[in-house]
């Protein structure tokens, strides 16, 4: 299985790619390669979506899930809180982008931090 995560949407897009957040999600993305866990899905795609409330509002990058079986990719976008992101320093872009991307659920963000830091 693949599982790719992306620098987070809208974000990027404005202000550009951050080399240091690319290489780190890059780095989990690669700990997937070779390794199966579903006979259905081969590749998941992580965006997290990070975009002021006024662009959210208009309806632009919605939090979404969406699997696509014939092809047996599955892609997930996920908010993360815009002014939490933008005043956060590189290493905390690289805690937010990947724990709220794997671990949102509507949870709040001391219980995702500390699911990851079981695994």
């Amino acid at each position: 299985m693949e599982l790719t995560i992306y620098e987070p949407a809208y974000y990027s897009k404005i202000n550009g790619s951050d080399p240091n957040i690319k290489s780190f999600l890059d780095k989990i993305s690669s700990f997937v390669v070779d390794k199966t866990y579903s006979p259905v899905i081969f590749e998941i795609m992580i965006a997290p979506v990070v975009a002021p409330k006024e662009i959210l509002d208009q309806g632009l990058w919605d939090e979404s899930a969406k699997c696509w079986p014939s092809s047996n990719d599955a892609a997930v976008f996920i908010h993360i809180p815009y002014k939490e992101y933008v005043n956060a320093s590189v290493d905390e872009k690289k805690e937010t982008s990947f724990i709220i991307s794997v671990f949102s659920d509507g949870e709040d963000r001391e219980k995702r931090k500390n699911q990851c830091e079981a695994i």
